[in-house]
């Protein structure tokens, strides 16, 4: 408890003087931009996936983060023996706002590759629970993403906050800040270690990837995902 107090006060220190500067990566008038994230009704989005391992025929919602009782969007993952095939996010249509932030929430389905070998299980794993990602309207429209046990991990670091109402660029702040604490390297190449790493995260490739301090608690979170005891 602590520890968390002491980041909040780092945070709102960080956020009283970069808003006297101003010129955050969403200060370019990109508020007025958005785009309809989607398949054949889609005009630029790309696809996200469910991945534990690959979670099949699960509900996938996605929320304005300061209403997260009525959905925006809804569709249910892929089924596929095809690993690649498998898991997929595709909405029919999506409108999103380039600079918003978002949460994305994936409940129920099958897991069938549970441990990450990229062998499809001979029985999937049933999904008892459900976990989330944070997602900004930019990162649904310009690449692929993930929702994972990472991008869960992420969720419940500040979801106390958010149950509290913390405005949205104290939230996205306080995601930027916990990152390093879960992964060592730039998975993206960009040169930074931040939320969009976070959404590039595939258990089979970068498990490696993530810090010490979290390897264990992300098996814990799929454990407890699978469980439902996250819920």
């Amino acid at each position: 408890m602590l520890l968390l107090l002491k980041r909040i006060i780092a945070v709102t220190l960080i956020l009283l003087i970069t808003s006297c500067g101003g010129g955050g990566k969403n200060s370019q008038g990109a508020d007025e931009q958005g785009g309809t994230v989607g398949g054949v009704g889609g005009t630029t989005g790309l696809p996200g996936k469910a991945l534990l391992g690959p979670v099949i025929g699960a509900a996938v919602e996605v929320f304005d983060i300061t209403d997260r009782d009525t959905p925006l969007c809804q569709a249910t993952t892929t089924t596929s023996e095809n690993l690649e095939q498998a898991g997929i996010i595709n909405f029919p249509e999506c409108y999103v706002q380039a600079n918003k932030l978002y949460l994305v929430t994936v409940s129920g389905g099958f897991d069938i590759d549970a441990n990450d070998d990229g062998v499809l299980d001979e029985e999937p794993t049933p999904v008892e629970g459900n976990f989330h990602a944070f997602i900004t309207g930019e990162q649904m429209l310009e690449d692929t993403w993930q929702v994972t046990a990472v991008s869960e991990a992420l969720f419940q670091s500040v979801q106390n906050l958010l149950d509290l109402g913390t405005s949205e660029e104290e939230i996205r702040q306080f995601l930027e800040d916990m990152v390093p604490q879960l992964l060592t390297e730039d998975l993206n190449g960009d040169g930074k270690i931040d939320t969009d790493d976070v959404l590039q995260f595939n258990p089979q490739i970068h498990f490696q990837s993530v810090t010490q301090y979290s390897e264990q608690h992300l098996q814990d979170v799929i454990n407890d995902i699978h469980l439902a005891e996250n819920k």
